[in-house]
């Protein structure tokens, strides 16, 4: 599996360790196909969206978060509304639990409750930086350590840039400190 692909895994993991009633999964169906029991209970999907900045140690990629709920046949359109609002809060409180990498909802769409007895969100998510590496992807996948490297000014972007590409820090960063969460 590509480190993206792991990477994601993990985050789809993690959400769905947050919202235990719900769905998680990362392949998109229409609602045509999930099963009737998933929809009720609300499903998300987190699909990536492609890379915005390519740097092996400060990669930002895109993804889109889709959340499918379906009410029944009775259910007014405030009330399908409001369920897509509802996953709007998860959403929200996901990214704001995510430890490790930053996790920032760019802009949401909702069904405008057009699609009645089905609801629908569609959110953009930013993440980034990242270091997809396979070690940095195992100390993700434990979401419980941080390790962070510093430059204290005054520096200069080329005495960053030795610490940043070199593994065996012979210019080391200035600070370095293992965070437990």
């Amino acid at each position: 599996m590509s480190t993206i692909g792991v990477f994601l895994k993990i985050l789809a993991d993690t959400m769905a360790a947050q919202v235990p009633g719900r769905v998680v999964t990362r392949s998109y169906q229409e609602f045509a196909r999930r099963k009737h029991s998933d929809l009720e209970a609300g499903v998300w999907t987190l699909l990536c969206e492609g890379q915005a900045q390519i740097e092996r140690y400060a990669e930002h990629f895109g993804a889109v978060l889709v959340g499918q709920i379906q009410l029944g046949e009775k259910a007014t359109g405030e009330e399908i509304e409001e369920a897509e609002l509802a996953m709007i809060d998860e959403m929200r409180d996901f990214c704001e639990r995510v430890k490790g990498v930053q996790v920032r909802p760019v802009r949401w769409k909702q069904s405008m409750q057009i699609d009645h007895p089905y609801g629908w969100v569609a959110v953009d998510l930013d993440f980034g930086p990242v270091e997809l590496t396979p070690d940095s992807l195992k100390v993700l996948a434990d979401l419980n350590l941080v390790h962070v490297d510093m430059d204290i000014p005054p520096f200069t972007p080329e005495h960053h840039q030795t610490w940043a590409v070199d593994e065996d820090y012979t210019n080391p960063p200035d600070a370095q400190d293992d965070i437990q969460t």
